[in-house]
């Protein structure tokens, strides 16, 4: 990276969600949830980037979010980012249907992580 007074880093993420319930997504910095990219914390809460709530397991949502990050200039060498993908009790599947029927109502998709450096 050049040489600045600060470095962002925009994310933008598209998932691909099916599950039975309310589907938890969340980024994470080089194995580390971000604190800014997720929610407070209040009770037994689940603190998320997003989610999305599916009503069964025969549909598929996209999920959108963008996230701007802002990481230590010294840690700039390699930074890996990743996006989580959770349900408290069901499965969650990415880029598919739940039941994945072979059927034209059940078609997959895909998901993408997009990082755009932004110089200021």
């Amino acid at each position: 990276f050049p040489s600045h007074d600060m470095v962002l880093l925009m994310l933008h993420a598209m998932v691909g969600a099916g599950a039975g319930e309310n589907t938890k997504i969340r980024i994470r910095r080089n194995g580390t949830i971000i604190p800014g990219a997720v929610g407070v914390a209040a009770g037994s809460r689940a603190t998320v980037t997003c989610s999305a709530a599916l009503g069964g397991a025969g549909q598929e949502e996209m999920v959108s979010m963008t996230y701007l990050d802002s990481p230590q200039l010294g840690n700039l060498n390699q930074i890996t980012y990743y996006v989580d993908v959770y349900a408290q009790t069901a499965i969650p599947y990415i880029n598919r249907h739940g039941t994945d029927a072979d059927a034209v109502s059940t078609p997959r998709g895909i998901s993408t992580l997009t990082a755009m450096e932004i110089i200021s």
